[in-house]
């Protein structure tokens, strides 16, 4: 309840890994069975990676145009006798990533480094990964809304 109430944790964190897109890697082609494949691998040594966060939900989405995989977890520490305290910051601290700058956070340090992992996976099944510079944070809706009208215009 502590956690739930709070403004600095959150229940849970959520991240979402894929391969490719719609045009390169849609579900329902060839190379839509090998992302699940590659998907599966990275997510059987997620655990082994990241011993600091509690996954109690990881699902492949084959259902849309492009393969990928959700995983739901709860980040934890634990100290000397029997505490664990709920925390991100310092769960990813303990597995080796310190924050830095504004733009080098945990967190961004710590998504790297598994997207490297997931990189590695599709390299040994012959798949190179073509970092586009893509990423964009998510916009509101109302500044998507504005985003829109403009490119109309």
């Amino acid at each position: 309840e502590k956690i739930r109430t709070s403004k600095q944790e959150k229940l849970f964190h959520e991240v979402i890994f894929q391969i490719g897109n719609k045009d390169d890697m849609n579900a329902q082609s060839e190379n839509g069975e090998l992302a699940k494949k590659i998907l599966d691998e990275f997510m059987k040594n997620f655990l082994q990676r990241n011993p600091n966060l509690k996954v109690f939900s990881a699902y492949l989405h084959m259902d849309e145009e492009t393969p990928h995989l959700h995983i739901d977890f709860v980040p934890f520490v634990s100290g000397r006798g029997d505490w664990t305290r709920v925390s991100m910051k310092q769960a990813l601290a303990s597995m080796g990533f310190k924050g830095g700058t504004k733009q080098e956070t945990e967190w961004s340090q710590w998504i790297a480094s598994e997207k490297q992992e997931l990189a590695k996976a599709m390299e040994r099944h012959g798949i190179i990964w073509k970092q586009k510079g893509t990423h964009r944070k998510h916009l509101s809706v109302l500044d998507f809304e504005k985003q829109k009208r403009e490119k109309e215009v």
